[in-house]
């Protein structure tokens, strides 16, 4: 007789959850590939979910299919075992919702039947074997979701194949999967080096359409690609070291591969952030990636931290949320969490527009202008030593989509003056290297605007609703009501100038 946590877990996967206990609940999504067992629990079906857990277990299931066509007895226990333990966490966090795929070796194992109906007995979780075109749109969805106006070629390289999907406008078009993942490759009969290179070779050419969009990105997902990227940002010292929307040009990736290419697999394996496990695979990843890139002549490559299990979760939203911005839609989160009276971002945006607006904002600058604007209060509970530094780091370092890292940058550097912070102080320094002159000014602008706002108004509507930036000439001034005049002090005129000679016009306090 199956247990009442399987039972329960059965229920789930159908759809039939139990009552919630007020508020969204987590949902759960396994994914059985080649190489590793993952599952991930976020914390609601919404637009820009947070994570509450993140587990992988390397069980290598596509190890040796390609010369037994069958998943090995050890590579399936280890699985079986990883799964039952998701099942019994799913249990302890009360998940709304449970959904498992397989992917490449399971759907090509001859006992891959045997394999589903076994999880299916010891775990209750009931596994959806996707097909290629499934896999291929999940993964493309997972990309979109996170990177909106994705335009170019999405390539998810799993342990037993490589999708290739189009998008453009947040839509999906050609579409292909390859039998090319390093883990498959690696166990064909005779295989080596030489014979895997002209393997990747014959499957990328044979893909006619792949010639037909050059100059566009080729976006990354998937494990093995993520950890060459890392290697990149390492060997690059780029500053900042964020995988999603990480950007490589064709030939830093060239450069990629030569390296994985030469060197030992324990030297490999010293990268920070590398997998141990993965390394034997990383040769062939980098090649493949290698070519793919460059018979599609793409103009750069850029990492997308989400994929197949974010396209899962995505699909599932209605369209209406689907269509916000993921940016915004965390912040928006951030805000509900962090402001001392409510979310008055929108007052925030109302004052601040005149003089944005009159130095020629862009729809982007505005963007992140209002992402600065929801996380403004992002500090304020925090030690007064440390507010600034605490602000800088949520934004450069947090768990944000839709943005790449010079609006991360953007985002920290007006939050560290907004909080009082030097713009010379380190933290500061490695923001401004993301960005150009321009986009230091505008940072600037932004952060000693909510800067003056916030001291104004002290976090509240009626400040904002009583006053107005205003221009005369080269001088900025605050129109007041007679009521909020009381409201301008020593600490707001010091404030106005640091904003008025942010924007190189002179301060002009209070104008009637």
């Amino acid at each position: 007789m199956a247990s009442t946590a399987t039972r329960r877990l059965r229920a789930l996967v159908l759809g039939e959850s139990a009552p919630s206990k007020g508020g969204v609940r987590p949902v759960s999504i396994i994914d059985i590939g080649s190489n590793s067992v993952r599952m991930v629990v976020f914390d609601g079906l919404q637009r820009s979910p947070q994570t509450l857990f993140n587990e992988k277990v390397m069980s290598g299931l596509g190890k040796g299919l390609g010369a037994t066509g069958r998943m090995s007895d050890e590579a399936i226990e280890s699985a079986c075992a990883a799964l039952r333990r998701y099942a019994a966490i799913i249990e302890d966090m009360n998940c709304d919702a449970v959904r498992a795929v397989a992917t490449a070796a399971v759907r090509d194992a001859e006992n891959g039947p045997d394999f589903i109906a076994r999880v299916k007995d010891e775990t209750g979780i009931d596994v959806q074997t996707l097909d290629g075109a499934q896999e291929a749109e999940y993964s493309a969805l997972g990309v979109i979701s996170g990177i909106p106006n994705a335009d170019g070629i999405v390539g998810d390289l799993g342990g037993g194949s490589l999708e290739l999907i189009r998008v453009s406008g947040g839509t999906l078009q050609e579409r292909i999967t390859l039998p090319i993942g390093p883990v498959r490759l690696m166990g064909e009969p005779g295989s080596d080096p030489a014979m895997r290179r002209k393997q990747i070779d014959r499957a990328l050419k044979s893909v006619e359409w792949l010639r037909s969009y050059p100059a566009l990105p080729f976006y990354i997902v998937g494990g093995a690609w993520r950890a060459l990227a890392r290697i990149h940002i390492q060997r690059s010292k780029h500053p900042l070291g964020i995988l999603h929307q990480h950007e490589m040009l064709p030939e830093e990736v060239n450069k990629v591969y030569r390296l994985v290419r030469r060197i030992r697999p324990e030297e490999l394996g010293r990268f920070e952030n590398v997998p141990q496990r993965r390394v034997e695979t990383l040769p062939a990843a980098a090649r493949i990636l290698d070519r793919a890139e460059s018979i599609a002549g793409s103009s750069k490559v850029i990492v997308s931290a989400l994929g197949l299990r974010e396209g899962i979760l995505y699909e599932q939203l209605d369209p209406s949320v689907q269509a916000r911005d993921p940016l915004i839609a965390a912040c928006r989160q951030i805000a509900g969490r962090t402001s001392r009276f409510g979310d008055h971002s929108e007052a925030l945006m109302g004052w601040m527009d005149p003089l944005f607006e009159s130095l020629g904002e862009t729809a982007e600058d505005r963007r992140l202008r209002l992402a600065t604007a929801l996380m403004s209060d992002i500090s304020w509970r925090g030690h007064p030593d440390f507010r600034a530094e605490s602000a800088i780091y949520a934004s450069l370092f947090g768990w944000f989509v839709g943005v790449d890292g010079p609006g991360r940058a953007a985002i920290g550097l007006a939050l560290f003056v907004s909080y009082g912070a030097k713009q010379t102080e380190d933290l500061a320094q490695l923001a401004m290297q993301l960005l150009t002159d321009q986009q230091k000014s505008r940072a600037l602008q932004v952060g000693y605007a909510l800067r003056l706002a916030n001291r104004l108004s002290a976090g509240t509507h009626s400040g904002l609703e009583d006053s107005q930036l205003t221009f005369r000439g080269t001088g900025l001034g605050l129109k007041m009501t007679p009521k909020s005049r009381v409201l301008y002090g020593e600490s707001v005129e010091r404030r106005l100038g640091d904003l008025a000679k942010a924007c190189g016009l002179s301060a002009l306090g209070v104008v009637y």
